[in-house]
This record gives structure tokens, sequence and C-alpha cells, in this order.
């Protein structure tokens, strides 16, 4: 039987494996792909991501790799005249900015060096056994693998959570997001100098930024859709599809997008669903997206997984005892899970009104009480001093 067995090679899965690898522990992470081809584009790394990330070993990487983000810029949807500056609050200056591509090879890598990990491609899970000393996971291929604990970090629409609980499948939520990489010096001139800008109307939104050191833009698009989209990041988008949902936006997005035609074009569906009440069965444990799948509104969704990869690893620390570790994994993190989704929901709604905020009721994102998190000293209710 193997001490830990990951299913996914996705932030959650990866960083959950470096945590138990750098405490001298074997790991089998299992990866439904049948390559590992970095993916997506930029993601936004909170002050607690920061914080986890550090506590893995990779602080000097990050603060290589990353950049602090610039204010973002809102435009007028039909003019493109800057209405407001948004990154004004002092704890978005702690947030930085990276190539999710970037950060994906930098755990791989660091997982390699431990020589205690494993990566299993081409490993579609079919189901889970649970067993009084640990888990059973069988795959499509015919293979099993038996672990003293399974860790489900497989995406929304997760194959282990399915498994485990059997709780339906993630509901499409009418939004379509859609991502494509300029080079900064054919995006920049379409910015108006500035090093993030948000274009976002009633329905639809185009949030531009600079990363990879400023040679590139991140360009992400969000637009109702009443017919499902697959999820996941490989899905090609149509860049005329894309082009008619911003027809009439101003000249610069507009251009921006035409842009896209040039460059490969990704679309996929966001779906939601409730923070899973339970994210374990024995010794079968829930983490990232399989728990809780949350909107991109608040760019926060790698920072979540990063959090479940630190708390839990140090849960399973602390505690000598698999079941006492868990709990208290549970009791920290839901909490926080249902904080961080219901913000990206109300998010979503304060994007369709860009502009029009309510000074007296800011939008989720300037909330103290989302960002003052730290997933490496939280203490544990059965053990305020873990580590």
């Amino acid at each position: 039987m193997k001490d830990y067995l990951v299913i996914g090679a996705g932030i959650a899965g990866l960083s959950l494996a470096l945590g138990l690898a750098n405490r001298g522990r074997q790991v089998i992470v299992c990866e439904r792909s049948p390559s590992i081809e970095p993916v997506g584009a930029g993601l936004t790394l909170s002050a607690s991501a920061r914080a986890g990330l550090a506590h893995l070993g990779l602080g000097d990487d990050i603060d290589r790799l990353a950049e602090p983000p610039d204010p973002a810029v809102v435009l007028d949807w039909n003019t493109g005249k800057p209405l407001t500056t948004r990154a004004t609050a002092k704890h978005l200056w702690e947030t930085r900015r990276m190539s999710r591509a970037d950060l994906q090879s930098l755990l791989l890598a660091r997982l390699e060096a431990t020589g205690l990990a494993e990566l299993r491609l081409g490993k579609a899970l079919a189901g889970i056994e649970i067993g009084a000393e640990g888990a059973v996971a069988r795959f499509e291929d015919g293979s099993a693998i038996a672990a003293a604990m399974l860790f489900g970090a497989d995406g929304a629409r997760s194959s282990v959570r399915a498994s485990l609980f059997g709780d339906g499948s993630p509901a499409f939520s009418g939004r379509v997001a859609w991502r494509f990489v300029l080079d900064h010096g054919e995006a920049a001139p379409l910015m108006q100098g500035f090093g993030a800008t948000i274009t976002s109307g009633p329905d639809d939104s185009l949030t531009a930024y600079t990363m990879s050191q400023g040679t590139q833009v991140n360009c992400v698009a969000i637009t109702r859709s009443h017919e499902w989209a697959a999820e996941g990041w490989s899905e090609r988008g149509d860049p005329a599809e894309l082009a008619a949902n911003f027809a009439g936006s101003h000249a610069d997005a507009r251009a921006m997008i035409a842009q896209a035609a040039k460059r490969p074009l990704y679309r996929w569906g966001l779906f939601d669903r409730p923070v899973a009440p339970l994210w374990a069965k024995g010794r079968a444990v829930l983490i990232g997206d399989s728990a809780h799948p949350v909107v991109p509104f608040l760019a926060f969704g790698a920072g979540l997984a990063i959090e479940d990869a630190v708390v839990l690893d140090r849960a399973l620390a602390a505690h000598d005892d698999p079941d006492t570790a868990i709990r208290a994994y549970q009791a920290v993190r839901i909490p926080r899970a249902r904080q961080i989704q219901e913000a990206s929901r109300a998010q979503a709604l304060a994007f369709d009104r860009a502009g029009q905020w309510d000074e007296k009721a800011p939008p989720p994102f300037l909330d103290p009480a989302i960002h003052e998190y730290d997933p490496v000293t939280i203490p544990f209710a059965t053990d305020t001093h873990a580590r």
C-alpha cells in the first residue's frame, strides 16, 4: 500500500503533493490526461497563496517569476473612457500575477526534485473503494492503486467527488470564459498606457493585464451564453463568435478582440455548485475545485487551491491520527471556501455594473476580510499551535 495518492495534477494536486514530499512522504500523482502540457494563461496569486507557496519552499521562485499588479482601470463600454481605478486597497498590492504554465512547471520541477513523487499519466478514474485503513482507486485501464490516504484534486467536474458522494454535477452558470495571450507590443497601444484594463458591459467583459515580466498581455473575455460549453482549458474558441459579442464596445476593445483570430483562442464554460458539506469519506479527501468550484470574477481560484493544500498538509503534520487531521482541515477550510465562493458570485454582479459602484458599498474584492487570511499560521480547533 502506498502512503498517499493524489488524483489530479493541477495547481491544487501538485501543491499538496509537494508539501507531502517535502516532509519525506512518498506520493503518487495520477492525471487523466496522457501528457502534462501547461495550459491556461495568467493567474492571480493572492497574498495567502504567496504565503502558502513560500511555505512550500517556492518563495524566491515566485518573487522571480511573478510581478505586482498594475491598477486595473475600468473603461466605459461604449467610449473607452477611463471611469475608475479599482486596485486602490493596500492588500491588493500584495497580490502577484504570473503565467499559470510557469507555476505548474515550477511545481512539477520541484516535485520531481524531491525524489519521492511519481507522476502517472493517462489514468482516468473509474471508482474508489473506501476501507478501514485507506482507499483503493480503480482506473479505466483496469489498474488499481491502494493508498493510506487518497486526495481528490481533479477539478469542478470531479470524478473523486462523484464516486464518494454521488451529489450530481456542477451547473452551467450561463457564462463562458475566453482566453488568449498577446505580445505586449501589439496590445499596449490598445490599453491607453495602463498596465491593466477592464471593459465591462451588462452582459460581457474584457480584462487585459501584463504578465511574464511585461512581455505579454493576458486577455480574458467573459460572455453570456444560453448554450452549454465544456468545462476545461483546451476547447478552441471561434474568433468570429467572440467578436460578435463585442461589436458594440469601444474601438480598442474591438481591436484587441480582433487580435484573438491570430492567436490560440480557448473557451470554456463556467460551472458552479455549492461547497460540498463534507470534504472527506473515510481516508479520501477533496481539495481545490473538486470541493468548492468558484466563478473567476474574484480571481481567487488558484489561491483557494493553494490554501487548501497547505492547510491540509499542515493538519496531517500536526495530528498523528489521520481522521483527526481530516476533521481539523474541514473545520478550517469549509467556512473559508464558502466565504470566497459567495464573494466571487457577488463580484460577478459587480462586473455587470462596472463604473457605477456605490462608494458606501464597495465591490467584494475590496473587502479586507477576504485577503487577511494566512494558511500557514491559521490555528486548528484541536491544536492552536499546529504548524
